[in-house]
């Protein structure tokens, strides 16, 4: 059954340290009690927010975050009794390092595990991690949510794909730089338009190495309304939507009933 009551989600646009597990865990912990106190039923983090794009240490990584970073996230999100959504360098079962989207809920369980399907050449993901090859949906009490990266906003057959397996809302955690800061909004926006899904996408600020990062993290609606943008400063955004409307704006303009599933295979 799905709930109909308000939905309440953090966003959690903050400078990532590279390198530094112990003082990005330190700026979550801080941000999941927070987000906790004011109402909120989710936090969603930013793209490898625990190491940041610390690549060459990658299978370094791997085991860090295993042992370290997702227990602490576990401890968090049960104790502040939200679910906790980021991407971390995780090994994979072919022996790579995937920057893979790990959903704990608010039991401390993890209840979804996403790799990033497309890799970021400019920022060298090609070199020291491994693609991902399948979607993921996790189910909550508020409906399905489809797992995105980053770089995925680019290609839209991942989303259609969540459209037609019954997702409500897509996350999207993003290092995402300030050259391209446009295309960001643009496709978020197309994204959730064209699949009729809330999209709820959280990029961060700061800069590491050439590459400046400009946030703009934002939660919108299958209208293509911004309900909420974080602008450019480090910030926990929180953020009330109403879950009646996707029902509503899906009634109101039916348009998943027009698409011609049966050409594109």
């Amino acid at each position: 059954m799905t709930r109909v009551s308000p939905l309440t989600v953090a966003l959690f646009q903050f400078d990532i340290k590279k390198g530094d597990l112990a003082a990005n865990l330190e700026a979550v912990s801080t941000a999941a009690r927070d987000a906790s106190e004011r109402g909120a039923d989710w936090l969603i983090l930013p793209e490898l927010f625990s190491s940041g794009y610390d690549l060459e240490n990658a299978k370094e990584w791997g085991a860090r975050n295993t042992d370290e970073a997702i227990p602490e996230i576990r401890r968090l999100a049960a104790d502040c009794r939200l679910a906790i959504a980021g991407s971390y360098m995780l090994p994979l079962s072919n022996g790579g390092i995937g920057n893979t989207l790990v959903w704990v809920d608010d039991t401390g369980r993890e209840a979804g595990r996403y790799t990033k399907l497309h890799r970021f050449r400019p920022m060298d993901e090609d070199r020291y991690l491994t693609p991902g090859d399948t979607p993921s949906l996790v189910e909550t009490s508020y409906g399905k949510v489809g797992l995105s990266i980053c770089y995925d906003l680019r290609f839209p057959e991942l989303f259609r794909y969540y459209q037609k397996a019954g997702a409500r809302f897509v996350v999207l955690p993003s290092q995402w730089p300030d050259p391209r800061l446009r295309h960001f909004r643009t496709l978020a926006l197309a994204r959730a338009i064209e699949n009729q899904v809330v999209m709820l996408a959280v990029n961060r600020v700061g800069k590491e190495g050439d590459n400046t990062f400009s946030g703009h993290s934002m939660v919108v609606n299958p209208w293509g309304d911004i309900i909420c943008d974080a602008r450019d400063e480090e910030i926990l955004l929180v953020c009330m939507f109403d879950p009646t409307e996707i029902t509503k704006i899906r009634k109101d303009f039916p348009v998943a009933g027009d698409i011609r599933h049966d050409v594109w295979k």
